[in-house]
C-alpha cells in the first residue's frame, strides 16, 4: 500500500507506467470491463460505475476489500484532482455523461473562430449534434462572448476550472483538451478544436468502424522530421507497446508528428482508463516539466496515455491533407498552401485552421484562402513557409478538386463570413489568393 500511495518522481516514467498498468489491472478486475462491443455489456459497465465506484475516492479503507484497498490507493495517488469540485464520487462523473455532443475550448482570442464555426455547424451543415463549450475561468471568455455564443441552438458553456482540482492541475493552453472531454457533459464525444471547419456533418464520425471497434477516432499528423531525443526518452520505458504502437510511424522514428488533435473522437466510458492517463500527462507538474519538453503540446499524449494504460485505440489509417489554392513561383515551382485537412473514406471531412491563412499573423489573419483542392501525404516531401504553409508540388502530384458538394459548402461558408463578418471585419477582407500574387511579384520584381 505504502509503494502505491508514495508519490512519484516525476522524470520517473518507467514507475508512473508501472502504477498506471496496476491501476488499470484491479480496475478491470474490479468493474469487469468489456471486451467486446456490445450495447448491453457497455451500459452494465457504466452502471457499475455509477453504482459501485463510490470507494475511489473514500480515505478511510479499512473495511474495503484487498483489491479494493489497492485499487483505491492506486487511484487517489494518480487521479486525486477529480475530487473535491463539481465531483464528489466517480459515479457523479460518470453519471453526468450521457449521449452524442460536440466539445470545444475557447477563450476570447479563439471566439470568433468558434462562433464561425458554430455558425457552420448550425446553418450549413445542419448539424445538430449539442455542443459543449468550455473555457478557463471568468478572465477567459467575457461575459459578452459569451452572451453570443448562448444564441445558437442546443450550446452549453462550462467553466473548466470549476469542474476539477485547479491548483494541481492549473489547466491552460493545449492541456485543457483532454480534460474537457473527461468533464464533458457527454458519454460518446467528437472534440474540435475552435478553429476546425467541416464540410460534412460531424455526426458521421460515430459510425467510422475504427470507432466503433475501440471507441476513439484519431487523425494522423504530417510527416516531418524525427527527434531522435523524443524517441530515445519514449522507449526507455515503454518497453512493451501496444500492437498499434508498433505500427505508428513516430514508434519507427519515422516523424516527430504522430497525431493531430485538432478533432479526436472518444466514448468516455468505453476508454475511461486511457483518457483518465492522457490526463495525467497533462497535469501542471508532468506537462511542464517533462511531456511538453519531449513531444509538442497534447498531440501525442493520446495514443501515449492509452497505450500506458493498455487501452487499445485507433488511428484513421488514411494520411493527412493540404487543403488550399495554388501558388506558382515559376514555371517549375508550383506550390498548394493552405491547411492541415483529413478525410474519411477518400473523402475530405474537415481541415484545421479555418478560412483564413494565419491567425497569428497580422498580416495574414484578415486574408481568406480560395481553396481549390487537396493533396494527401504519400510520405516525407518538401514544404516552404515562406509564403505561409506550402507544400512543393512535385510533376507526379495529383491534386484532388473540391468536388460540386464541397464547393457549395465552401461557398455558404465564405458567403456567411462576408455576410456577418464573424472572423473578419468588413474593411479588412482579403482574398488569399491576391496577397500571396502580390507578395511574389514584389519578390520577384
Amino acid at each position: 500500500m505504502e509503494c502505491i500511495s508514495k508519490e512519484l518522481e516525476l522524470d520517473n516514467f518507467k514507475e508512473l507506467k508501472i502504477r498506471e498498468e496496476l491501476h488499470s489491472a484491479l480496475w478491470r478486475e474490479e468493474f469487469d470491463e468489456p471486451v467486446i462491443n456490445d450495447i448491453y455489456d457497455i451500459l452494465t459497465y457504466k452502471q457499475n460505475l455509477i453504482n459501485y465506484s463510490s470507494f475511489l475516492s473514500q480515505t478511510n479503507h479499512t473495511e474495503l476489500r484487498k483489491n479494493q484497498k489497492l485499487l483505491a490507493a492506486s487511484h487517489q495517488s494518480l487521479y486525486s484532482w477529480i475530487y473535491g469540485n463539481r465531483f464528489k464520487s466517480f459515479g457523479d462523473l460518470i453519471s453526468s455523461s450521457n449521449g452524442k455532443g460536440i466539445v470545444m475550448s475557447t477563450g476570447d482570442f479563439h471566439f470568433k473562430y468558434a462562433r464561425s464555426t458554430i455558425d457552420t455547424l448550425r446553418n450549413v451543415l445542419n448539424c445538430t449534434l449539442p455542443i459543449e463549450l468550455f473555457y478557463i475561468g471568468e478572465d477567459d471568455l467575457n461575459q459578452e462572448n459569451r452572451n453570443i455564443l448562448n444564441q445558437y441552438s442546443d450550446i452549453y458553456l462550462t467553466d473548466i476550472s470549476t469542474l476539477f482540482n485547479n491548483e494541481i492541475l492549473n489547466l491552460s493552453g493545449w492541456a485543457v483538451k483532454p480534460f474537457s472531454i473527461l468533464g464533458s457533459r457527454f458519454e460518446e464525444i467528437i472534440f474540435m478544436d475552435a478553429d476546425v471547419v467541416f464540410v460534412r456533418d460531424p455526426a458521421e464520425l460515430f459510425d467510422e468502424p475504427g470507432y466503433i471497434e475501440t471507441g476513439t477516432l484519431f487523425y494522423k499528423d504530417r510527416t516531418l522530421f524525427s527527434n531522435d531525443k523524443s524517441l530515445e526518452w519514449l522507449k526507455k520505458w515503454m518497453t512493451d507497446p501496444l500492437p498499434e504502437t508498433k505500427e505508428l510511424r513516430y514508434w519507427e522514428g519515422k516523424t516527430y508528428h504522430e497525431m493531430e488533435s485538432g478533432v479526436v473522437v472518444i466514448h468516455k466510458i468505453k476508454t475511461i482508463l486511457g483518457l483518465l492517463n492522457t490526463c495525467k500527462l497533462n497535469e501542471y507538474a508532468y506537462r511542464e516539466k517533462i511531456v511538453y519538453s519531449y513531444v509538442h503540446g497534447d498531440k501525442e499524449t493520446f495514443w501515449i496515455g492509452f497505450d500506458m494504460a493498455r487501452q487499445h485505440y485507433y488511428i484513421n489509417e488514411e494520411m493527412c491533407s493540404l487543403f488550399g489554392d495554388f501558388l506558382e513561383i515559376s514555371e517549375t515551382k508550383r506550390y498548394l498552401c493552405g491547411h492541415i485537412a483529413h478525410t474519411n473514406n477518400g473523402s475530405l471531412m474537415f481541415w484545421n485552421g479555418h478560412l483564413i491563412k494565419d491567425k497569428h499573423s497580422n498580416e495574414l489573419r484578415n486574408t481568406i484562402i480560395d481553396f481549390k483542392g487537396y493533396f494527401t501525404e504519400i510520405g516525407q516531401m518538401k514544404w516552404d513557409w515562406d509564403y505561409g504553409n506550402c507544400l512543393v508540388l512535385e510533376d507526379d502530384y495529383e491534386v484532388i478538386p473540391i468536388n460540386e458538394e464541397e464547393q457549395k459548402v465552401m461557398n455558404d461558408i465564405v458567403d456567411r463570413e462576408i455576410k456577418y463578418h464573424f472572423i473578419i471585419p468588413k474593411e479588412k477582407l482579403l482574398i488569399y489568393n491576391e496577397f500571396l500574387r502580390n507578395k511574389t511579384n514584389i519578390s520577384n520584381n
